[in-house]
């Protein structure tokens, strides 16, 4: 939960799925950890920690937190996992949230381009 009095933002521990590699998912226990950065990232990182068992947060979710679109959420997300202050997550929840991250974006892509269609 982010804590606007100290910037802090404290999550709790559950299993995800990782990324799948060379087409094998690998079941891993990651951990969200307590993460001290400024701005939105904490609380973008706390719901994005938090929505990851279920493949990200819905776009109602992320525009009522934060007033953006999901794809901006997903931008910016990108650009905090590559900050310093991410460090503080166990590697496997970067790399299961970067891959969410390229799952998002691919389903965006599919669903982009049966519109034309």
């Amino acid at each position: 939960m982010f804590n606007h009095a100290d910037n802090t933002v404290t999550t709790t521990p559950y299993t995800a799925s990782s990324p799948k590699l060379n087409g094998k998912s690998s079941r891993s226990q990651v951990e969200c950890r307590r993460v001290i950065v400024e701005g939105l990232d904490p609380a973008i990182l706390e719901v994005a920690c938090r929505w990851l068992p279920y493949g990200g947060p819905p776009s109602d979710e992320i525009w009522i937190d934060f007033g953006m679109t999901e794809l901006r959420y997903d931008q910016h997300l990108r650009e905090i996992l590559e900050k310093v202050a991410s460090r503080h997550l166990s590697p496997d929840v970067r790399i299961a949230l970067r891959g969410q991250l390229v799952e998002r974006r691919e389903r965006r892509r599919r669903s982009n381009s049966f519109v034309g269609h």
